[in-house]
């Protein structure tokens, strides 16, 4: 699935590669602070998109964007990096780039069908997901009907799904599709 973030998480994280190139040669990189701010602009961009999808990882960028380089005395135009928060980084940014959810489209489902699918989406059930949603809707229709109609009674059949399955013929069967 297409983020909107996606150009922000390719940039860290080829930042992220030759950062770990560097380090596992057992140097400390320095950076320029221009590409420091380039950084944390990055991380800030992704810490706002995904509060909705991952509200802890978007706190956690927050905090470690400003964490993770800090100033050597005196300061030269240099910034040194936070190993450790280069490691928090490195992991959190391999989680959300290689499962990127994108549940921003939920804001604008009804409550209702929130609370019947959106567990099952986000735990990749979609068909349940769906499944689920119709017979909200279905539901809700029902109810509607009743408040509209109050004295008609409800039709007592089972869903349309239901009524499908209950109507499936065995295979060779005169009545069987495509005749």
């Amino acid at each position: 699935m297409k983020v909107i973030y996606e150009k922000e998480i390719s940039a860290i994280k080829d930042w992220l590669q030759r950062t770990n190139a560097q380090l596992s040669t057992g140097a400390l990189p320095a950076f320029l602070q221009t590409d420091c701010w380039k950084i944390q602009n990055d991380l800030q961009t992704i810490s706002t998109n995904i509060q909705y999808e991952y509200p802890f990882y978007g706190h956690e960028l927050l905090e470690i964007k400003n964490r993770l380089f800090s100033a050597p005395q005196p300061p030269y135009g240099m910034m040194l990096l936070n190993a450790a928060a280069f490691g928090e980084l490195f992991i959190i940014i391999k989680h959300i780039s290689s499962e990127p959810i994108d549940t921003r489209f939920w804001q604008d489902i009804h409550p209702r069908i929130i609370a019947v699918s959106k567990g099952l989406f986000c735990d990749g059930h979609f068909a349940a997901a769906s499944e689920a949603a119709i017979k909200e809707v279905e539901t809700r229709m029902r109810e509607l009907f009743k408040e509209g109609k109050p004295k008609e009674p409800l039709n007592k059949s089972p869903s349309f799904s239901a009524e499908r399955e209950n109507r499936r013929l065995p295979l060779g069967s005169s009545d069987s599709v495509g005749k």
